[in-house]
């Protein structure tokens, strides 16, 4: 028979009353996303669910996205034909070329990018006009479509699906 751990020697030494309100804590929780869920609401990493003083959020909705406003402006270099994209953007397996001249593979570098990429990634590999074509059939989270959406709706006028 395995040890307890640390963990559970202290959770075994909580009375009764403490573990129930601990088990209340979390089903509170738990029915907030639940709820918002079955409502038809989007469960973000962002919920509505008030938090204790001092926490903060964590994880990739708390990373601010890259969204440069001067990427319209002409005169930048832009990344054409073949394209291996930089570690901190494409930081998982192996080195991979991406075609730009092919449709699938420019809209797997547009998800990387637009995620994980910096301001000046986006100024390189990302053209403003062909993002607005590719726009539904790309896979991003909430996030980065909102602060897109809002990108656009700023500069353009424009109200893209988010």
């Amino acid at each position: 028979m395995r040890r307890p751990t640390p963990a559970r020697q202290r959770l075994r030494a909580l009375d009764g009353a403490a573990i129930s309100a601990v088990q209340s804590q979390l089903d509170l929780r738990t029915d907030d996303l639940l709820t918002q869920s079955s409502m038809g609401g989007a469960v973000e990493h962002r919920s509505n669910i008030p938090s204790r003083p001092g926490m903060f959020a964590l994880g990739p909705a708390a990373r601010p996205v890259a969204v440069p406003e001067d990427l319209d402006s002409p005169g930048g270099r832009k990344a054409a034909g073949r394209v291996s994209l930089p570690h901190h953007v494409r930081w998982s397996g192996p080195d991979v070329m991406f075609d730009l001249g092919d449709v699938a593979d420019r809209a797997r570098v547009y998800e990387l990018v637009l995620q994980e990429g910096t301001e000046d990634d986006v100024r390189f590999y990302i053209d403003a006009d062909e993002l607005l074509l590719l726009w539904d059939r790309l896979v991003l989270p909430p996030w980065v479509r909102r602060a897109w959406g809002e990108r656009y709706a700023r500069r353009r006028s424009l109200q893209l699906g988010c």
